[in-house]
C-alpha cells in the first residue's frame, strides 16, 4: 500500500506500476463497506495491460477520515485523489456503490474521464428497510446476509470468507453509511449526458443489482455497451475474474470504445 494526503487525512491506495508512459490508467473504486482488496484479481490479471490504482475510500481499509459520505461527496473526494496523483484522461472502474460514484464523477468531471466501466451497479438502488435496521442492530448478521446475497451458489469458500472478513474489518458504521448513500442515489435524470464510452458488466445471478438494472444503465449511456457473465453474482470481478479481466482488457485497449 502507498499513502497520500487528501483533505488532511492519510489516504491509502494500491498501484500496480508507475502511471504514464503511454499506458492506460484504470482507477478502481470499491463498493459499500469494502476496500481496495476487492480488486486483487484485477491487479494480478491486468497489470501487464494498464496501470491500476485503487484507493481505500475515506473511513475504509487503511484510509483515515469520517464515514457518512454521500455519493456526490465521494465523487468530489475522488477528484481530489485524482488531482493529488496527477491523473489525467483516466478510465474509471466502479463496483456497486463505486459504480454510482463513478457515474457521478464522470458527469461532474468529464474532462478527467476517458472511459468508464460500471460493475454490478445501477442508476438507482433498492434497499429493503429491514436490512438497514439489521445493519444497525446486528452487524455480523447483516455482513453474513450481504455475503450470502453477493455470491452466486457454488462460489469457492475462500472467496466468500475473504469477502466476509473484509466487511467485518471495515466495520458496521462504514457499511451502514454506504448503504444509506446508495438509497439516496438516482442518476436517471442525467446519466444520459455522460459523454465518455462506458462498459456495464453484470453477473447473471446477481440478486442485489440484477442484470436488467445493468442492461438499463448501458442503454441509457450514449456510448454504452452491456456484458454479463453466467454463473456469477454481485462479485462478478472475483467470481468470473478471467472473463471479467478479458472484457476490461478489450475495453481499455480499444481506447474506451464499446464493442
Amino acid at each position: 500500500m502507498l499513502f497520500t494526503t487528501i483533505d488532511g487525512h492519510k489516504t491509502a491506495y494500491r498501484i500496480s506500476s508507475v502511471a504514464g508512459h503511454g499506458r492506460p490508467t484504470l482507477l478502481c473504486v470499491h463498493g459499500s463497506g469494502g476496500d481496495s482488496s476487492v480488486w486483487l484479481n484485477q491487479f494480478s490479471g491486468l497489470a501487464p495491460d494498464c496501470t491500476l490504482i485503487a484507493p481505500d475510500l475515506p473511513g475504509h481499509g487503511k484510509t483515515q477520515g469520517r464515514g457518512g459520505y454521500t455519493v456526490e461527496e465521494y465523487a468530489g473526494w475522488l477528484e481530489s485523489f485524482a488531482e493529488a496523483l496527477g491523473l489525467r484522461s483516466i478510465i474509471v472502474l466502479g463496483y456497486s456503490l463505486g459504480g454510482a460514484v463513478v457515474q457521478t464523477f464522470a458527469h461532474a468531471y468529464p474532462t478527467r474521464v476517458a472511459g468508464l466501466i460500471l460493475v454490478s451497479t445501477a442508476m438507482r438502488f433498492i434497499v429493503a428497510p429491514e436490512y438497514l435496521k439489521v445493519l444497525q442492530k446486528d452487524f455480523h448478521r447483516a455482513a453474513r446476509a450481504s455475503c450470502d446475497s453477493a455470491y452466486a451458489p457454488g462460489v469457492m469458500p475462500e472467496l466468500y470468507h475473504r469477502g466476509l472478513e473484509m466487511l467485518l474489518s471495515n466495520g458496521g458504521e462504514a457499511m451502514y453509511e454506504d448503504v444509506l448513500a446508495c438509497t439516496q442515489f438516482d442518476s436517471t435524470a442525467w446519466v444520459g449526458k455522460i459523454s465518455a464510452a462506458g462498459l456495464v458488466i453484470s453477473g447473471n445471478n446477481d440478486t442485489i443489482t440484477p442484470p436488467d438494472s445493468g442492461r438499463e444503465l448501458a442503454a441509457k449511456l450514449p456510448r454504452g455497451t452491456f456484458m454479463s457473465f453466467s454463473g456469477a453474482g454481485h462479485m462478478v470481478m472475483q467470481e468470473a475474474a478471467e472473463g471479467f479481466n478479458g472484457a476490461v482488457r478489450y475495453f481499455i485497449t480499444s481506447k474506451g470504445e464499446p464493442s
